[in-house]
């Protein structure tokens, strides 16, 4: 989440804490079958099961960078943040070749 240390050093640690809260808007973007997590900081891992092609991820990507760039009001405060995304398709990968969306 781009800009996340900023919004928790500038407008209160209680307003950073609601902006984690806010990724269940990401979690909704996902498959069931997908799992979010927190990794820390600003940092989140995505992981997308039973892709049948590399490509079957786009559609998911399309969602959460569009839930990633909606403008949230957290504590009377309109927060604008968005998201840069790597992404590694295991095993298909095999030497760690990592895109950028």
């Amino acid at each position: 989440m781009d800009g996340f240390n900023y919004i928790y050093d500038n407008y209160r640690h209680n307003t950073g804490d609601k902006l984690l809260v806010c990724s269940q808007y990401m979690r909704d973007a996902l498959r069931e079958c997908d799992t979010l997590e927190f990794i820390g900081g600003d940092e989140f891992m995505v992981e997308l099961d039973d892709l049948e092609m590399p490509n079957d991820c786009k559609p998911t990507l399309e969602r959460l960078q569009k839930v990633a760039s909606q403008t949230i009001c957290l504590s009377d405060v309109l927060l604008n943040f968005s998201a840069g995304m790597d992404v590694a398709i295991y095993p298909q990968s095999g030497g760690g070749e990592i895109a950028t969306y």
